[in-house]
């Protein structure tokens, strides 16, 4: 049993309405105060068992709880709405977010593995109920100009399942001393509950081959060629049935010419209060096939050097997008209801070189080099754009137009060096680091869509062509002293010293990309951001760590 449940009375950790711009300007503190619960406890069973020489048996059972807790922390927060000016970015008044979610896993599995000469096979059963239980309310006023007003209410409460039993089997085959053939074959399927207790969504043909060769050319694992192949699905997040399956949800816009605490004449409201989402027909899970290829080679006992291309490509996505009859709902980009739309490409491409040690009885090291391209229209499962921590969630695909100009290097698309290494002292002290250099990563521009579509933008210029962050590096340490060297004692007890972002730059790592949040009936770009262009994020400062470890 293991957790970090977590209260604190944060500063700067409230929930601030995505694409609104970085805030530059606060009239009083309260929108950046609250009292926050976090984390949870984690509990594990797990049994093996030898039924015979060649017969293993594994079960577990594990839940897993998370809290996230965030109200107001003062009487202003509670009360005033929260406000963003977006012709200044300044914010005022009250807190944005109410929010009280619980989400707990519950998994539970049994493996078999049988020796059978040169196969060792393997199958096993799981089954895992993903459970949120959602009690949230958002409310925000936002001024993008003079005589535009936008006041967003959202509210939703109610408890929503993903339950998702699994089955495998698969197969190592040792053909000869230098060949092996590895095969499996997964299936998955996902059921999304909604807050009444019924069914609202099935996917059942998630079937996922894997195949893979290893082959020993010389006779000596010194030498090895391997290759493999795979598809690979993804559970959904529970921020889809969230949002799609809790009945009485209620989201409400309105859009005036002026302050509507001061005026309501002309303001428009729209009200939508949530049913759950129809089922989705013949909706496909998300996955990726990948392909690698990779060569190893031992030198001097103990080193090993290894090159591996690796070539990975979306076959599916789940998104929010519109019907052509403009009705709000998820589905495959390019397929079913949602053919009015381009299918959801992503590709990585990466060349692999390392070098390590291992088996150093003072030095041990892993170093990495990894070349890659990211390409595509489909950033991922995030929201990048909006800076959305929500998964299959956000407003990107909310339009067909959204889509212009949006084939290019994706958000994460660098390339990067590691090193991994630690030396151990004769006299029972170690010394460790970990260091990492990333470049840059490719910038785009960003506009509204339209007269009240905030986070809901267009790609101005071709996506990935806007510029790039810096380039970055990181060092950490860590010092390790093995007191039974000095106390001659069988227990271990050690102290440490961890040094994290040693020597950190504090360089920016992202950026504020939307330069206008809204747009005039004819098209022309209104309400530009004043934060365009400026840091939303840098690089974590120094902070030191001192710890004791204890083995008995």
């Amino acid at each position: 049993v293991f957790g970090d449940p977590t209260t604190t009375e944060s500063v700067g950790e409230t929930f601030f309405f995505a694409g609104s711009g970085a805030p530059l300007n606060f009239l009083n503190p309260d929108p950046m105060l609250a009292d926050g619960k976090w984390g949870g406890v984690n509990g594990v069973l797990r049994g093996d068992f030898l039924l015979s020489d060649r017969t293993f048996l594994d079960a577990s059972l594990s839940v897993v709880g998370r809290r996230f807790y965030m109200m107001p922390r003062t009487e202003r927060g509670w009360n005033d709405l929260y406000t963003f000016d977006g012709r200044t970015n300044t914010v005022s008044g009250g807190s944005i977010t109410r929010m009280d979610n619980l989400s707990i896993q519950t998994t539970a599995d049994v493996n078999t593995t049988l020796l059978l000469g040169n196969h060792t096979l393997k199958g096993g059963l799981a089954y895992r109920d993903n459970r949120l239980d959602q009690d949230v309310t958002i409310s925000q006023l936002f001024v993008l100009g003079d005589s535009l007003f936008l006041g967003i209410n959202f509210s939703g409460e109610g408890t929503v399942h993903n339950r998702i039993p699994s089955v495998y089997v698969q197969d190592s085959w040792r053909i000869s001393n230098r060949v092996r053939l590895n095969a499996g074959l997964r299936w998955d399927g996902q059921f999304l509950i909604d807050s009444n207790g019924e069914v609202a969504q099935e996917i059942t043909n998630q079937y996922a081959p894997r195949l893979g060769l290893v082959v020993l050319p010389t006779g000596s694992a010194s030498t090895k060629l391997f290759g493999s192949v795979g598809r690979f699905y993804h559970e959904l997040s529970m921020n889809l049935p969230a949002v799609h399956h809790v009945d009485g949800t209620v989201f409400t816009q309105t859009i005036c010419p002026q302050h509507p605490d001061i005026d309501t004449t002309g303001c428009v409201t729209n009200e939508f209060i949530g049913g759950t989402t129809p089922e989705v027909e013949d909706l496909d899970g998300q996955y990726y096939d990948e392909f690698t290829l990779g060569y190893e080679q031992g030198f001097r006992e103990d080193f090993k050097f290894g090159a591996r291309g690796v070539y990975r490509t979306l076959g599916a996505a789940i998104v929010e997008m519109q019907t052509e009859s403009g009705e709000g709902s998820y589905g495959n980009p390019g397929r079913g209801q949602f053919t009015h739309y381009p299918d959801a490409k992503r590709e990585y491409r990466a060349l692999v070189l390392s070098v390590e040690r291992t088996g150093g009885k003072q030095l041990t090291f892993l170093a990495s080099y990894t070349l890659s391209r990211n390409e595509g229209n489909y950033p991922g499962f995030f929201d990048s754009v909006n800076d959305i921590g929500f998964a299959n969630g956000g407003t990107w695909w909310s339009s067909v137009e959204q889509l212009e100009n949006a084939d290019g290097l994706l958000p994460n698309d660098r390339h990067a060096f590691k090193l991994a290494g630690s030396y151990a002292f004769r006299f029972g002290f170690t010394a460790g680091t970990f260091f990492t250099w990333m470049s840059g990563t490719p910038l785009s521009e960003y506009q509204s869509t339209g007269p009240g579509d905030l986070g809901s933008y267009l790609i101005a210029v071709q996506r990935g062509t806007a510029g790039e962050t810096p380039s970055i590096w990181d060092l950490n340490l860590r010092f390790a002293y093995d007191l039974s060297v000095v106390l001659k004692t069988e227990s271990r007890p050690r102290l440490l010293l961890d040094i994290f972002h040693l020597g950190s730059q504090r360089k920016a790592v992202d950026f504020d990309q939307v330069s206008y949040f809204s747009r005039a009936p004819d098209g022309t770009p209104t309400s530009p951001n004043p934060a365009f262009g400026l840091a939303t994020a840098y690089q974590s400062p120094t902070t030191i760590r001192v710890g004791v470890e204890y083995d008995f």
